[in-house]
């Protein structure tokens, strides 16, 4: 079984934000919505999220 180092983790990380922040800002004109969703969307996605919390 191969393991993947953190980093790997943090890269994929941003690269799925960086996706999620596109598609969010070309699809949501309200900027308060935006930010809310982009929140939400960092609670869930974050690699430093506590699991304990689920």
């Amino acid at each position: 079984m191969k393991s993947i180092p953190p980093d790997s983790y943090l890269k994929d990380y941003k690269k799925r934000r960086s996706a999620f922040l596109e598609e969010l800002i070309a699809s949501t004109p309200n900027l308060t919505v935006r930010a809310k969703e982009f929140r939400r969307w960092i609670d869930e996605n974050s690699p430093h999220r506590d699991d304990d919390e689920a």
